[in-house]
Order: C-alpha cells, then sequence, then structure tokens
C-alpha cells in the first residue's frame, strides 16, 4: 500500500488552519488552486515519500564542461511499478497524486494518464540530482486523446516553478514573467514532442516543439539557483485523458538526438540539410522500446546529389567521444559520418559497399569493419586531441585502436551525408557528441582474478535496475536486506559493470550469462537496442576491464516480444551473431558460442505448426546451428533451464536451472533435488549452485535463503560428489552455474549486499579458487554517488521486512495418522500417480508412479485463513515435497496462485519437519476449504507422520477491513483511547483511491464517489460537503498517516467495532 515515510514538509503558502481547530472553511477547491499557482503541490501518495533534495556531494551540473554527459531521468513507463500498491499504479522513482483518476499502462506500449474527478488533480513528480550550473534538457512526449485544458508540466525546485507549459484549448504556452506566450498548437490524437532547453546560469529557457524553434532564451517565470524536480499536472476542471511516454532529463552533451521529441514528419530545426532530391524526415521503427521509436530517414533514392545533414556546437578543442546508430535496409551506400572545423575535416567513418572505413591522417580510407543490409550498427570514436589519433569502435568492438586521423583545431560540426543510388534509405539515430571525461582519480581498482584451473564458473545475470525502464528500485527499496553494495546503482554504467567485473574474477567467475529480451514489438524490423539491453550495449562494451569476464546470453523468450521463424532468421539470428557471438570477450568453447534458450516448451509453442508440434522449433535450431557455422564457428553450443519430454529431439546440449529456489536453502534436500535433476535429465546436466529463492517484492511470497554457510557446503558438495559424477565429455563436468548474481525482485542474488555482505562470492572463491584472495573492496560514497543518479537521491520506502508470525502448539486440524488403516479423510488427489495410499506404524505412506503426486485433505476444513499462518508438516521422502496448494470456499479452482513451495530437508530415509509459511500467499484469505500436499515431483516413496494446520492468534491490536487481515499495518491508540487506523490501506481496501499532500499535511482520498479530506493535526475532517468532527486529530505514526476509525463510520457509513478485550478493530 502507500505507506512511505513522510519527509519534512514542504514550505507553505499559507497555513490551511491558523487556530489549529479544524480545517478552514474555504473550498478544497480553492485552496488547491492557491496551492497549485504557488507551484506547491507536492505529489506524495498517501505516505509515499518525495524525495529531500540531495546532498550536495550528488550535485552534478554543467559548468566548465568538466561534468560528464549523462541522463538525470529516462523514464520510458515500460513497466511502471505496479507491485508496491496493487490498487494504484505508481512508476518507480515518481510521486503521483492520483485520488482523482488513475494512471494505466501496457506493458512496452503506452502509459496513459487519466483525470476522471473535475475536483481532483492527477500531479505526477520526478524528483532528480539537483543540476546548479549550466544548461539542462527536459524532453518529453504527450498524445491527447481528449482536449486537454490547464495541463501543466513544470521545472523547478522545492520552492519555485522556473518554467511553466501548459495545454490548454489546442495551444501549448510558455509562462513568461510578463505572461503566457504560445510555443505550439496541437490537436486530438496528434504526438506533440517537447524539448526545454533551461540555462540555470542565465535564468533563460529555450523551447521546441515537435522539433520546431518556438521560444528562444525566453526568461525563467522564476529565477531558480537549482532544477532538480520536474511536474506533470492537470487542472481542478480538466477530465479526460491522453499518453504520456517518454521523459528524458539529461545534460553535459553537446548533442543528444534520439528524436524522442520529434513525432513522425520533418527533421528537427536545429540540424541543416542539402543534397538536389533528397528527402529527409523522422519515421516510426520498432526496433527498440516503444517510447524510443523514431529515427532521421534519408532517403536518396530519387536524388540527384548525396544527400547531407549536419549541426554545428561549441568548438571542442579537447578529447571527445561521437558515437550514432545507422541502419542501411538495402545495404550501406556512401553512408559517412564526419567531425569537422569548419570545413576542414576532422574524424571521417563510412560504411560502403560491405565495408566500414575510416579516414587516416592523409585521407586515405583503411577499412576496419565489415557492413551487411538490414543490421543496425553503432559506431562510437573517442577523438585523442594530444595525439591526434582517434578510437574507433562498431558494436562494442574496438575495431581501430589510436589511429592517426586528420589533425584540426577545435572541432564544431557534425555532419552526415548519404550517396545516391538504389540503397540510397538509411536510418540515422541515437545521435550523441560529448567531451571525454576524465576518468576519476578514484575509479575502480584493477581486478586480481582468480585462478578456478578447469573449472569453468558462470554466473547469470538480470540487468533490469536501469531506473525507468523496469519495475525499478521502488519495488526494492523497501526490502534493506536486499540494498546492493554498490547502492541504487545505474545499470548501464560502465563503472558499475566495472565494478561488478572485479567482484566477480577475484571470486573465481570467469563469466556471465545476461538475460537477453527482444523488444515488444517490430517483428521482422532489424533490431536496434533489445529490451534492457543497457548493461551488455552501454556498461559491459564500454568496461575498462571488459576483457577480464567473458559474457554470453540467455533469450528470455517467455518475457521478450513474439517473434515467427522469418524473424528468427532473418532479424534475432543475424543480430545476435553480430553484436556478440563474434565479440571477442563472448564465451566461445572449442571454437563453439555458448548460448541459452530460457524455455523450450514456449519455443515449441512459437514455431509449432498444430498444437504438440516440434518440427517448427526443430527447424529453428538447425538453422541457428548453420548460421553459426556460416559465420566461422564450429558449432554452438545451446543449453536451456526449462525442458520437457521432448527435449533431446530439439538438439539441445545440456539443462540447467535459472532459478533453484528455495531448496537451495537446505543441504540434504539441495543434494537430493540436484541428484533427481540428473538422474531425470533428457541431456547433458550443467550444475547449479543457488542462495535460496526468496520472492517478497515481486511475487509477496516469502521463501528461504541459504546461510553462507549451507551455500560453500553445497558448492564444495557439487565440486566433490555432483560433477565427477557426470558422464566423461559432459560439459557439466568442468562448467558450474551460479543462480543468481542480481535477482533482487525474485529474491535470489549473490551480488554484495546488505544481506550477506561478500560471503557468497567469497563463497564461491572458496570453492572453487586457489591462490591469495584479493580484498573484499567496496565502493566510497563519492563513488556511489557516480553510480546512483537515476534514482531520486535521498529517496525513502517503507520498510516491508516484516517478522514471520509466530507458531504455536494449538492447531485447526492435526493429522498424526496414529491408528493403522485409518488415512484420517486423506486420499490420492485423483490423478492417479499415488496408487495406494495407507497409515501403518504411525504414518500415512504411499509410492509415487509419476511426476506430480499429491494427496488431498478431507473437504470442508473451516479453517480461518488469518488465524492459520503456517502448516506443519513431518515426513520423509526419496525426493523433496514440493509445493502445498489449497481451494477456499470462495475460490474453488486449483491452480498455481493457491500454492505454496514446501521446505522440508530430508532424504534419505530420515524423518524432517518444515513449516510451511501459507500466511505469505495472497490468496490464503477467507475460509479455507481444501489442501492438497504435492509430496515429491518425481516417482519414489514417501511417508507423512503428520500435518498440522497452526491456530495463531492475531497479532495485537489487529486489524480487519472488509474480513481482510494485515501483519503490515496496526491500529493505534490515541493519547484518549480512540482507536487510529493507518487512511490509505483502509481506504484502498474499501475500494477508495488514496492520496497524501505533504504540503498542506493533508491526506485525500475519493471512496465510492465521497472525497474524504483530512489534515494532521485537526480535529475536523470533510466528506464531501460534509464537516466530520473526530474522536481525535490526525497523527503521523512512523510516517503514515493514521485517523480514527470512526471516522469511516462517521463519512461512509461503515461499520466499525472496537473490542478492547480481543484488541481487534474492524471495519466493514
Amino acid at each position: 500500500m502507500n505507506d512511505a515515510l513522510d519527509p519534512t514538509p514542504l514550505a507553505r503558502p499559507e497555513p490551511l488552519t491558523p487556530t489549529g481547530n479544524g480545517l478552514n472553511r474555504r473550498t478544497f477547491l480553492s485552496i488547491a488552486a492557491a496551492a497549485s499557482a504557488a507551484g506547491l503541490l507536492a505529489t506524495a501518495e498517501p505516505g509515499r515519500a518525495i524525495a529531500a533534495p540531495a546532498p550536495s556531494i550528488l550535485r552534478t551540473g554543467t559548468s566548465g564542461g568538466t561534468t560528464r554527459a549523462q541522463y538525470l531521468v529516462e523514464e520510458d513507463f515500460y513497466f511502471p511499478n505496479a507491485v508496491t500498491d496493487k490498487v494504484l499504479t505508481v512508476p518507480s522513482g515518481w510521486d503521483v497524486r492520483q485520488a482523482g483518476g488513475s494512471l494505466s499502462y501496457s506493458y512496452g506500449r503506452w502509459s496513459k494518464v487519466t483525470d476522471s474527478n473535475p475536483g481532483l488533480p492527477i500531479v505526477m513528480q520526478r524528483v532528480f540530482t539537483p543540476h546548479d550550473a549550466g544548461t539542462l534538457y527536459v524532453d518529453f512526449r504527450f498524445e491527447p486523446l481528449t482536449a486537454l485544458s490547464g495541463v501543466t508540466w513544470t521545472i523547478g525546485n522545492s520552492s519555485v516553478n522556473a518554467i511553466v507549459l501548459t495545454a490548454n484549448a489546442g495551444a501549448l504556452t510558455l509562462q513568461t514573467p510578463t505572461g503566457a506566450v504560445t510555443v505550439g498548437s496541437f490537436a486530438v490524437g496528434s504526438v506533440v514532442g517537447v524539448r526545454v532547453i533551461a540555462d540555470v546560469d542565465l535564468d533563460t529557457v529555450t523551447v521546441h516543439v515537435n522539433g520546431t524553434l518556438a521560444a528562444n532564451a525566453v526568461a525563467f517565470t522564476q529565477a531558480a539557483t537549482v532544477l532538480d524536480r520536474f511536474t506533470l499536472q492537470t487542472s481542478e476542471a480538466f477530465v479526460g485523458n491522453f499518453y504520456f511516454d517518454a521523459v528524458r532529463i539529461h545534460h553535459g552533451f553537446l548533442i543528444n538526438e534520439s528524436f524522442v521529441t520529434v513525432p513522425t514528419g520533418a527533421l528537427p530545426g536545429d540540424w541543416t540539410t542539402g543534397g538536389a532530391g533528397a528527402a529527409f524526415s523522422i519515421a516510426a521503427l520498432l526496433g527498440s522500446s516503444y517510447a524510443d521509436r523514431y529515427s532521421l530517414k534519408v532517403d536518396t533514392t530519387a536524388a540527384t546529389q548525396p544527400g547531407t545533414v549536419q549541426r554545428g556546437f561549441a568548438a571542442q578543442s579537447g578529447d571527445v567521444t561521437f558515437e550514432y546508430r545507422f541502419l542501411a535496409p538495402a545495404g550501406a551506400q556512401d553512408v559517412t559520418a564526419t567531425l569537422s572545423a569548419g570545413s576542414q575535416l576532422g574524424v571521417r567513418v563510412t560504411a560502403t559497399a560491405g565495408e566500414i572505413r575510416y579516414a587516416k591522417a592523409s585521407g586515405a580510407m583503411v577499412r576496419c569493419y565489415d557492413c551487411k543490409p538490414n543490421l543496425w550498427y553503432h559506431i562510437k570514436v573517442t577523438t585523442h586531441s594530444q595525439g591526434g589519433t582517434a578510437s574507433i569502435a562498431v558494436n562494442g568492438k574496438t575495431v581501430a585502436d589510436s589511429v592517426a586521423v586528420p589533425a584540426v583545431t577545435a572541432l564544431d560540426t557534425v555532419a552526415f551525408s548519404v550517396g545516391v543510388g538504389a540503397q540510397g534509405t538509411v536510418y540515422l539515430d541515437d545521435i550523441r557528441l560529448s567531451p571525454t571525461a576524465p576518468e576519476p582519480a578514484d575509479y575502480v581498482p584493477a581486478p586480481v582474478p582468480m585462478n578456478t584451473g578447469d573449472y569453468l564458473v558462470g554466473v547469470q545475470t538480470f540487468a533490469g535496475w536501469r531506473e525507468g525502464h523496469h519495475q525499478g528500485w521502488d519495488a526494492i527499496s523497501p526490502y534493506p536486506s536486499r540494498k546492493p553494495t554498490l547502492g541504487w546503482y545505474d545499470e548501464g554504467d560502465p563503472e558499475v559493470t566495472d565494478w561488478c567485473i572485479k567482484w566477480l574474477v577475484e571470486n573465481g567467475v570467469k563469466f556471465e550469462m545476461a538475460c537477453w529480451f527482444r523488444p515488444v514489438d517490430g517483428i521482422g524490423q532489424p533490431i536496434k537496442q533489445p529490451y534492457l539491453g543497457h548493461h551488455i550495449h552501454d556498461g559491459l562494451f564500454n568496461a575498462k576491464y571488459k576483457s577480464l569476464l567473458k559474457f554470453a546470453i540467455m533469450w528470455e523468450n517467455v518475457s521478450s516480444g513474439a517473434t515467427n521463424s522469418s524473424d528468427f532468421r532473418n532479424v534475432m539470428v543475424p543480430f545476435w551473431i553480430e553484436n556478440y557471438f563474434r565479440d571477442p570477450n563472448y564465451l566461445v568453447i572449442d571454437n563453439k558460442p555458448l548460448f541459452s534458450i530460457f524455455s523450450l516448451p514456449k519455443l515449441k509453442d512459437t514455431f509449432a505448426t498444430a498444437p504438440g508440434d516440434l518440427s517448427g522449433a526443430q527447424a529453428e535450431i538447425a538453422y541457428l546451428r548453420s548460421a553459426v557455422q556460416a559465420a566461422g564457428f564450429d558449432d554452438i553450443i545451446i543449453i536451456t533451464p526449462q525442458i520437457f519430454a521432448s527435449t533431446s529431439t530439439l538438439d539441445v546440449d545440456a539443462q540447467y536451472r535459472y532459478s533453484v529456489g528455495s531448496v537451495a536453502a537446505m543441504q540434504d534436500g539441495y543434494r537430493q533435488w540436484q541428484l533427481t535433476v540428473r538422474d531425470n535429465a533428457f541431456v547433458d546436466v550443467i550444475p547449479t549452485i543457488s542462495m535460496g529463492m526468496d520472492q517478497q517484492p515481486w511475487a509477496l511470497t516469502p521463501g528461504s535463503w541459504a546461510s553462507v554457510s549451507t551455500f560453500v557446503s553445497n558448492a564444495t558438495w557439487v565440486r566433490d560428489t555432483f560433477m565427477p559424477s557426470l558422464p566423461s565429455g559432459s560439459l557439466g563436468r568442468s562448467m558450474v552455474l551460479v543462480d543468481n548474481w542480481n535477482e533482487f525482485g525474485e529474491g535470489h542474488f549473490v551480488m554484495p549486499s546488505a544481506l550477506a555482505g561478500f560471503g557468497y562470492v567469497n563463497g564461491i572463491r572458496s570453492v572453487f579458487g586457489s591462490g591469495t584472495p584479493a580484498a573484499n573492496l567496496a565502493p566510497t560514497a563519492a563513488q556511489s554517488a557516480r553510480m546512483n543518479v537515476l534514482y531520486p537521491p535521498a529517496r525513502t520506502q517503507p520498510l516491508r521486512e516484516v517478522p514471520d508470525p509466530a507458531k504455536s502448539t494449538d492447531y485447526w486440524h492435526s493429522w498424526t495418522f496414529d491408528t493403522d488403516g485409518d488415512v484420517e479423510g486423506w486420499t490420492d488427489d485423483s490423478n492417479q500417480q499415488i496408487p495406494t495410499v495407507q497409515v501403518q506404524g504411525g504414518a500415512l505412506s504411499g509410492t509415487s508412479i509419476g511426476t506430480d503426486p499429491g494427496i488431498l485433505s478431507p473437504d470442508h476444513l473451516g479453517i480461518d485463513a488469518r488465524r492459520a499462518p503456517w502448516i506443519k508438516v513431518r515426513m520423509k521422502s526419496d525426493t523433496p515435497a514440493e509445493f502445498l496448494y489449497f481451494i477456499t470456499e470462495a475460490d474453488t479452482q486449483w491452480n498455481q496462485d493457491k500454492g505454496t513451495q514446501v521446505y522440508i530437508d530430508t532424504v534419505n530415509g530420515q524423518w524432517g519437519v518444515g513449516y510451511i509459511p501459507v500466511w505469505g500467499n495472497p490468496k490464503w484469505v477467507g475460509t479455507i476449504r481444501q489442501i492438497r500436499l504435492d509430496v515429491m515431483s518425481t516417482p519414489g516413496n514417501f511417508s507423512v507422520d503428520e500435518i498440522s494446520v497452526l491456530n495463531v492468534p492475531l497479532v495485537t491490536p489487529a486489524l480487519l477491513v472488509n474480513g481482510a487481515y494485515t501483519r503490515v499495518f496496526q491500529p493505534q491508540l490515541a493519547s484518549n483511547g480512540t482507536p487510529m487506523v493507518p487512511a490509505a490501506y483502509v481506504s484502498e481496501v474499501l475500494g477508495g483511491r488514496p492520496e497524501w499532500r505533504p504540503d498542506q499535511q493533508w491526506f485525500v482520498a475519493v471512496v465510492g464517489g465521497t472525497t474524504l479530506i483530512a489534515q494532521i493535526g485537526s480535529s475536523t475532517a470533510h466528506a464531501g460537503a460534509n464537516v466530520i468532527h473526530l474522536d481525535a486529530p490526525p497523527i503521523l505514526v512512523g510516517g503514515r498517516f493514521f485517523i480514527p476509525a470512526s471516522f469511516f463510520q462517521q463519512a461512509l457509513g461503515s461499520t466499525v467495532v472496537w473490542d478492547p478485550t480481543a484488541q481487534l478493530l474492524t471495519i466493514n
């Protein structure tokens, strides 16, 4: 729920309650309008923290040209975080007020703002690292779906709005000290792109709308010495909706053009074009994220002269970094990029006739790489002014290192040209130029790799931690034990990658296997950037120490965008070969790249011509092998973590696990699990060692983590017992995969963190390494500050790591099977995988003949889920128990959602006891009707001595709202004995939408069409037009807004009952 800590409130334009005795009788709308005009409508969710201004160490202006070029906000709204709140969609890092409407989104495609209440505006605010000198760029885009009236975007700080743009009646206006000026017009259904260029030194703003200069060096509305927040706000009267799908805030670049703010049509006005007959336009392509869908199209197929496009920039005599991407669908013909000083040519790179060439100092062209049709190429040039040289990289691979180039005095122009002819359709994108920032004196110390002999240790990685592109750090920060030692880091920052490389290689890891996601849309269109590709393409490819760590990729084909045979062969496979397999740092074994496909069942379904058909998947794997061989490799090694019975027919080389699960927290259980995998494998097995799994941030289900000692013990067993047991020649005799480096949301991670420090990685080193270990170095505060930019500085979130419920010896039901022949109502679950269930010798026993054996309890158990947090099981089995499933009186369908993993460390004929944490399953509510215990996942024998459902009293004082019990929130008693409740939580359970206004210390919610307003310290509140006299003034408890429970009875007619004896508060 929206229960984040409340920071120091913002300054108020005027007191709302001068006497302190209640809400002022002025209307809510007039008060809100005054606050809006003052620019003080702060935007935290009910209790959600607004980030405080960052400490000075984080302030990064651009004065003196010393600041590195970087993004402060890079928001795609690709996957807005709907995890921390089940009612309100809240993008990570944003503070949102949406009591009067909603945010919605389609995964990877669009996000939408809907204002449905004429009295309550929608407000979205993003605090960013303070910018206090030089020029700041703010790019955003919107598309009206209805007429817009008073929708405002502001840039400023906690005291002033320096820049104010308003969309009203088809016009976009900029507020100036003397009034509003129109900067653009728009129509419903049209995409509008806005670029704001703010000069903090001069207090002026320049605005481009759809690429056209609309206002030049206009004075700020209010002077500001620092800019640190961007706000979107609808007006009080507005009702309607619009798409809002991209925000980019950046500084330090001389040129940064990804065409985010230029919808299809004309070229941005700050670029000039030439060439008789050449056509220039902005086109939509879907080779990257939907928010990044625009590229510059140059068409010279009907031209008589080469098409040219160029732009000037402030003259640079020092080193610069220049990069761009181009796509030539029919093959490049004289696609040239140049850096020059006026008419004096400097660096020149040309793609033509299947080659990429650069100009030497003499002007002669030198081939440095090949160039194929219909592939995006990323060119990066770094100049070295003192030596008159440059280094050139293509798709992350250095192809010319410190080569002599034509000498010029001061570069000031970038230009592109496209030759005339049938191949003259070319797309350009991601054009960036910046002064090359010097390496910090305190950069990551050089790694000292640990020797592991013949062991090839790899770690699996998930690159989901670039803020603005996935669920984000807001989902993780409420769980402080998961905080990385790197902090809330920026995925894709090479310095982040170098720290990871250091920690990995110094602890015996030789390669990483990174998740790879196809963009959601664009089947058949060349891929420019994969989804979540920042780690590889921006971080790893630019890392200083990248040569020390090999990498491989796992095609995550479940969450990736769709594909088909043509797309797979003509788009995906060529992209993999060019960008990864050909990279000198890609893991290649015996001239065979290592490659993983996440799910073979999904692969089968993707290419099947009919249900169950395997021929399609077989054909695509055969094609992949042939394409890799045609690229010069002997073959490819294909491995997979998700298999099925026909795996061996798909020509896959080995299997492993992406996530072992909580069984890894056990010793005997983990070992028996790994042996079971081996004994039932369809192909070779690569062992997977793991620290367990706990999915609370994303799935809200608890799990279990291995202690460091258990982790080391299991890894030692893998090395000494399991790997030698594999067949001769098996890849698993030398290779082991670690689960996982940084799956903080799914809850399996060995990256140094608050949970275990360097314990897990040091454990890998102690088992597989030899020699003197390197010291465990962690970043300093200054180093961390450089790597923690995209997540709002000083942002805090509510803690959600609640303690486990207590256990008891009182039971709802306890089956102990003490009487021979009496199964006490338990049976096979009707799938006929346990032919006989019997009770003998004090235990219920059976033999499984399948892979999904389960035993079913008696029906209509009548268990109150609120008071039954644990199920105790004492059993033994040939292989570990898997899951316990349940149905309720209200939900009688058996499914995975109503299942909880079982943890019982028992094998080899020994009894084990486990407490199954059903309390952590969100579906464990109401009255539990029946339970099913999946005793194993393989054929074998089992015996169950006891199954008991614990009856545990509620933690008091307890709160029940509409019958729902929460372990996170408890009622509080005011000084006069009045029961107080967390207002946001109660409002949401009652079907409402709450928000918190720290500027006025207001709580606001809309429940059943009634607007509720209350204030800290006030003895009155409002429910619509009605004044409510409160039994006690609202208070903040642990940063959460608490109000008398009786308020909901007075305001909404809810039934509120407080039982002081039972310490139970009920609201219905």
